[in-house]
């Protein structure tokens, strides 16, 4: 039956692809052909009518079968879909849990690095003092403490499944270059902060003789 009905089409859309090509197109020049061409016009619409036709029954089941294997996909991807979400959600509270204990203790690590950056420093200065420089050594004492950075790596695989999440961090390299681009105007000025506990210091060291550009020593 279906290679019957299939036959059958293909001799339909034949017949109409034969009428087709056979039209001729006809030179208008007088009243006559004038005439002529207003027939072959006519014939030419009900040709239009008869492919219109053909072919919207042809639509008509194919958008029925479209719906059909549709409606089919939809049934398989809607559990996989619920599926998927819930098996995402328990990954990513796992993950979470694991980030939550990996910051604190990247904080801990932290915090114990600037501690011994601190003793340091203060055994640094406690030297100098000794030594008979006190000035260098309240400058030492006064100077922020600056601790390395420090980075405790996440166990959990990176990319895997596309659950997990990338954090980023920035690290300046070369503050030169990052001062010179923030006087062209490629970078925010926020960018580079004066440090003023820094430049305190040096200001009570130096005092009227620190002429720094874009710093202003103030005197109570």
């Amino acid at each position: 039956m279906t290679n019957a009905i299939a036959e059958k089409e293909q001799t339909m859309e034949e017949q109409l692809r034969a009428n087709i090509n056979a039209i001729e197109i006809i030179t208008v020049t007088d009243a006559a052909t004038f005439a002529a061409a207003g027939e072959r016009v006519k014939s030419l619409t009900e040709i239009e009518k008869k492919v219109t036709g053909y072919w919207a029954g042809l639509k008509e089941a194919a958008h029925k079968t479209w719906k059909g294997i549709v409606s089919k996909e939809k049934d398989m991807l809607d559990p996989l879909g619920k599926k998927k979400d819930e098996q995402k959600q328990l990954a990513k509270a796992w993950f979470d849990a694991e980030e939550k204990k990996r910051i604190e203790a990247e904080r801990v690590a932290q915090e114990a690095a600037r501690k011994q950056a601190e003793g340091e420093a203060l055994e640094q200065a406690v030297a100098v003092e000794q030594s008979g420089d006190k000035d260098v050594a309240e400058a030492i004492i006064s100077a922020p403490v600056v601790a390395p950075q420090v980075v405790v790596p996440t166990t959990v695989p990176k990319g895997y499944g596309g659950m997990t999440q990338k954090y980023y961090s920035a690290t300046v390299t070369d503050i030169k270059a990052l001062a010179r681009a923030v006087l062209a105007g490629q970078v925010p000025e926020m960018a580079i902060i004066g440090n003023e506990t820094f430049l305190n210091t040096q200001a009570r060291s130096l005092k009227e003789t620190m002429n720094w550009p874009g710093v202003k020593v103030n005197v109570k």
